[in-house]
């Protein structure tokens, strides 16, 4: 089946929203002024404002993308949209959760992006990818063990029932390099973009977190201190990925959980974000009430948002 740009207009509306939309609803879907209109950050031009978010396709041969892989997102460039997001990969070995991911850290990785560039490029469709570390999110391993977690702290994981191990320094170190090493295989495979992934509890998250971010070091403590390492993981990305690369990263405004950082925490580091030269954010946001959510986060964030994509005004009017 073609995937077309109202398809996948429709799909994020649904994904806004928590529901499909009514027959009176659905033309306004279409209705945004300049959903169709090009749309240039930094040396990147957007043909439209139709995006397809980083989810996981697992379409994937040991840890690599496959040719399966290519078509799916070739699919969606050919129907027009404007940006394809590829799923979650991971930047170090202690992020390998259990469950099937991109390595990004190991070069062998760096063909199977490429086939994702040139299935999706030549439609005019830009590829980003995702980099994370899942950092206590960690599942079962194929054969029933239990890979080792690494969190900010020692504290438990109610989804997995995991209790982590505290990172120490060293080991920090070490994954701030995995973004860097990864984010440079991203530029070697002829990608246009790289997104962080802070959201839905994975590590960077935790460090900005204080219910699971309880270190007294320079990683903790204040509010400075939690944002470090997400600080470090993006220059690091931006030391990786070039001068051509966007940076973008992603957030979840609720991440359902009882000891979740919430919506005013999000803002919060938004806003701490906006002179650090990130240049697209994307939020996963709560089911209720969408529009005030969407709202709100828009207005903050209007320079840097990823909302920016479905925006009904021109950038030009509120720089």
């Amino acid at each position: 089946m073609k995937i077309t740009v109202r398809r996948i207009a429709l799909s994020l509306y649904v994904d806004l929203t928590g529901g499909f939309p009514r027959r009176s609803e659905r033309m306004q879907v279409t209705q945004f002024r300049n959903l169709f209109q090009p749309l240039r950050i930094r040396n990147k031009e957007f043909k439209n404002r139709i995006f397809s978010t980083g989810h996981m396709a697992v379409m994937l041969d040991e840890g690599k993308p496959t040719q399966r892989l290519a078509a799916y997102h070739g699919a969606k460039a050919a129907g027009g949209a404007a940006l394809t997001i590829i799923e979650a990969a991971r930047v170090h070995p202690t992020g390998n959760s259990g469950r099937p991911a991109i390595q990004a850290y190991d070069p062998a990785c760096v063909p199977g992006y490429k086939k994702l560039a040139d299935a999706c490029q030549p439609h005019g469709c830009l590829v980003f990818a995702q980099l994370t570390h899942p950092g206590r999110e960690m599942a079962l391993a194929p054969d029933g063990s239990r890979p080792v977690a690494y969190a900010p702290s020692a504290v438990p994981n109610e989804r997995f029932h995991v209790m982590p191990r505290a990172l120490p320094t060293e080991l920090i170190c070490e994954i701030i390099g995995g973004f860097e090493q990864s984010a440079a295989h991203l530029r070697q495979a002829g990608l246009d973009g790289v997104e962080l992934v802070a959201s839905h509890g994975y590590l960077l998250g935790q460090f900005l977190n204080p219910n699971v971010n309880l270190r007294s070091d320079g990683y903790g403590g204040s509010f400075e201190g939690r944002l470090r390492f997400l600080k470090e993981a993006i220059e690091a990305t931006r030391r990786g990925a070039g001068d051509d690369m966007i940076i973008g990263l992603r957030l979840s405004g609720d991440e359902k959980d009882f000891a979740e950082l919430g919506l005013d925490g999000v803002l919060e580091i938004y806003s701490a974000l906006v002179v650090f030269l990130i240049w697209i954010i994307s939020t996963s946001l709560p089911e209720h009430p969408p529009g005030l959510q969407v709202q709100r986060i828009s207005f903050r964030l209007w320079p840097i948002s990823l909302g920016i994509l479905l925006r009904s005004q021109p950038r030009s009017k509120r720089a």
